[in-house]
């Protein structure tokens, strides 16, 4: 097995999609729009400037005035500040074991960079990424596979030399498009989606990396 590591962000290594969901509401609330979690479920994974589009499609918004994604980046970052943030079961484990056997560990998320080093530096986990590559660094966010193609090229492989650590539907989408073996862990914001096109499916962090240790 190769051993070349990328880990989703949100989901997978930080407890952060309630605040996301939180993030879209306080945008929307203004509008007269509310927005439950089981409306969320759809969104959990997508690009922020997909799911601001679809919003405004549905709701029929003018983005150009509105600007949700901008003021919700911007409310986001505030709450990281204030608020502690918590790392997702086994997360710092995983990573550790996987150092330790001396895999090249990056980290890619549709989250703005600036917004997810706070979060990674806020959980004591930023030291295991010499890669760190958000959103806003491709034009097309996931489902397209631009970011994994540019995670992998900025660690000198190829895509296909990489196994790809992803929460929803479209992070594996997005994984798979880009060539890369991908294994899905799922959880609550996420678990109704459709995980068909994961080479495997786990119910936890630790288990997934236990599937690593037999490869090994």
């Amino acid at each position: 097995m190769t051993r070349n590591a990328i880990f989703d962000c949100d989901g997978v290594l930080v407890d952060t999609e309630g605040f996301q969901l939180l993030g879209w509401r306080q945008v929307l609330k203004p509008l007269g729009i509310s927005i439950s979690k089981k409306e969320y479920l759809q969104y959990a994974g997508k690009h922020g400037r997909i799911i601001e589009k679809e919003l405004a499609e549905k709701y029929g918004l003018n983005l150009e005035k509105e600007r949700l994604l901008e003021k919700k980046q911007k409310l986001l970052i505030e709450l990281f500040e204030e608020k502690p943030l918590e790392k997702m079961p086994f997360a710092e484990a995983a990573l550790k074991l996987l150092e330790k056997n001396n895999f090249l560990l990056a980290v890619s998320s549709g989250s703005p960079e600036k917004e997810l080093k706070m979060k990674l530096e806020k959980t004591g986990l930023k030291r295991f990424f010499p890669i760190i590559l958000g959103g806003n660094s491709v034009k097309r966010g996931k489902p397209f596979p631009d970011i994994y193609i540019k995670t992998a090229e900025k660690m000198g492989v190829k895509p296909g030399d990489c196994v790809v650590f992803e929460d929803t539907q479209y992070g594996v989408e997005s994984a798979k498009s880009a060539g890369a073996k991908c294994f899905a862990i799922p959880n609550q914001w996420s678990m109704k989606q459709d995980f068909s096109k994961a080479d495997k499916k786990f119910k936890s962090l630790k288990e997934a990396t236990k599937e690593i240790e037999k490869e090994l």
